[in-house]
């Protein structure tokens, strides 16, 4: 099949499959007429596009149920199939019958139907055993093997999963928030192994991964998987994005019926997470809104996880975890974690307590996605950036002419501290990501350079060198941050004008950034604090709960 006999074919299927089923019937006789293998091939299609209803697309629960109610089938089931000895069913959809088994333990045993049997739905299914076989992992659905019956239709022999879905298995357990993050990150990295082989399974949600006996959460339904090899299979991987999908953990270019990657399943597992830490969706709009909804999906407009988890009665999650969450869930692809893996990663790092690793990313990334969210705050905070620096060191080359008069010196005094402070909440309000443009590189160093005109004004050296300490840091450059942040406490610590608070922030500051590289060496400015604040007759409780915490990260250095 030629390119624009493909197209016209894609056109068609999808016109089909929002018919009813009788002027759906009605369209294909017609076209019958004109074109019977173009018919065919229609018809082989929309079959394959209801297989979905067999067990790798049903939920554990659903499966039990369907199996207690099924003895009139179970009556008319194979004594035996590839070993295994057929006890009941299990469930039944439009183009699969699927068995339990006994034999050494239980199986899932998925067998085409004969009415369902047509070359392009058998060759699919048979791509759906292979596919599944290539994937051996602890938190995937195991494959057993797969064959033809004696009549020529092909099965599939699964593990059995006697558990229950995800979100039920937190729930009924009251999980906390690390325990339900473990289990996520479990999932993640199945997931990732079924991406590593080029698969992407495009409906994640709880009712699809269940948690077994040994509380290790299983990944099913691939039934509707979507292969991304197209040697494998061509015509599937160029169908089409939308197909069958969970609309409220489908990602908004799976709505719009686009063409699909990997980072569709982060979008869904981003959603998951959300679910799992808010107890609630992250979409306003119910599922029977179901045109409200859509729309929400497609433009990825969320309730934030905070008021999300208020309406659920829960506490709000930890700022990290938010991050987390809002990366995942990011509208353009490009704009979410890079796999499945990353994103389990960056929450490994918050149940140990390092910093993220979207935190640590290139600083012109970081920025690069901030400015294409809030173009106009970036570029009035630059700005102001510009013009705060510039000041600065007009302020300080002026003080220098004007040192004679005590009350001039007084109020340039005042004007730096009110400098420092302005630069510090600049920084603050725009994420500390106000580090983008050649222009304020070129500043920073020009900055730096002015230092030595003030070796006479060690106030206004260690001011500026405070504020500098800041901006390193937003742009990553944590060792100059702390050099500028040593030089300050040394300053601080006997000149005028400067307080025992300048020394304390100097030494939270550099604490918390050695701590960020991992450096043991953060315990003697976290200790010293302690110990200033004690001398002071200041409340020392929450740095001495930071030495305590270091203490026990470092103490089996």
């Amino acid at each position: 099949m030629n390119a624009d006999a493909w197209a016209r074919t894609r056109r068609d299927f999808e016109r089909l499959r929002a018919l009813e089923p009788a002027q759906r019937e009605s369209w294909l006789r017609r076209a019958e007429a004109r074109d019977a293998a173009g018919a065919r091939e229609l018809r082989e299609l929309l079959a394959a596009d209801v297989a979905d209803d067999a067990l790798l697309d049903t939920d554990g629960p659903t499966l039990h149920a369907a199996w207690s109610t099924a003895g009139a089938s179970a009556d008319t089931a194979p004594r035996e199939i590839a070993g295994w000895r057929i006890i009941g069913v299990l469930g039944e959809g439009g183009s699969a019958i699927v068995y339990r088994g006994a034999g050494d333990g239980t199986a899932a045993i998925k067998v085409l139907k004969p009415e369902a049997c047509s070359p392009g739905l058998a060759r699919r299914f048979e791509q759906e055993a292979e596919t599944l076989i290539g994937l051996e992992h602890p938190g995937l659905i195991r494959v057993f093997g797969a064959g033809h019956l004696d009549d020529g239709r092909p099965y599939l022999v699964t593990e059995y999963v006697d558990g229950e879905p995800l979100d039920a298995f937190c729930e009924r357990r009251e999980l906390g928030l690390a325990a339900r993050l473990r289990l996520f990150v479990e999932v993640c990295r199945a997931v990732h192994h079924a991406h590593a082989h080029l698969i992407v399974h495009r409906d994640l949600k709880p009712s699809n991964i269940l948690v077994d006996g040994d509380a290790r959460p299983k990944v099913l339904d691939f039934g509707i998987a979507k292969l991304l090899d197209p040697a494998r299979d061509p015509r599937w991987t160029d169908l089409y994005g939308r197909g069958p999908l969970t609309l409220s953990y489908a990602s908004p270019e799976q709505v719009r019926g686009e063409s699909l990657t990997t980072a569709s399943d982060v979008y869904s597992l981003g959603v998951l997470l959300h679910v799992l830490v808010t107890g609630g969706s992250p979409y306003a709009e119910s599922p029977a809104e179901r045109e409200a909804l859509e729309r929400a999906v497609a433009a990825a407009r969320r309730r934030a996880p905070d008021a999300a988890a208020r309406a659920s009665g829960r506490m709000p999650p930890p700022r990290d975890v938010v991050a987390i969450v809002e990366r995942a869930l990011a509208l353009r692809t490009v704009d979410r974690y890079a796999s499945a893996e990353h994103l389990a990663e960056d929450v490994t790092c918050f149940l140990e307590g390092r910093p993220l690793r979207s935190r640590s990313e290139p600083w012109t990334r970081r920025f690069a996605r901030f400015a294409r969210r809030r173009p106009w705050l970036v570029a009035a905070g630059v700005a102001a950036v510009l013009v705060s620096i510039g000041s600065w060191i007009g302020t300080e080359r002026s003080l220098r002419r004007v040192m004679a008069s005590e009350s001039v010196a007084w109020r340039a005094h005042a004007n730096a501290v009110h400098s420092t402070n302005l630069l510090a909440e600049l920084l603050e309000r725009i994420g500390a990501n106000a580090v983008a443009s050649a222009d304020l590189a070129r500043l920073v160093a020009e900055t730096e350079g002015s230092l030595e005109e003030l070796g006479d004004q060690p106030e206004a050296e260690a001011r500026l060198r405070m504020a500098l300490a800041r901006l390193e840091n937003a742009r990553g450059a944590l060792d100059s941050a702390e050099a500028h942040l040593v030089r300050a406490l040394a300053l601080s610590r006997d000149t005028r004008g400067l307080s025992w608070r300048d020394s304390e922030q100097c030494l939270a500051r550099i604490a918390e950034l050695r701590a960020r590289r991992d450096d043991p060496r953060a315990l003697e400015p976290a200790r010293e604090r302690v110990e200033l604040l004690n001398a002071q007759g200041e409340d020392a409780a929450e740095a001495r709960a930071t030495l305590d915490a270091l203490h026990a990260r470092f103490a089996a250095r």
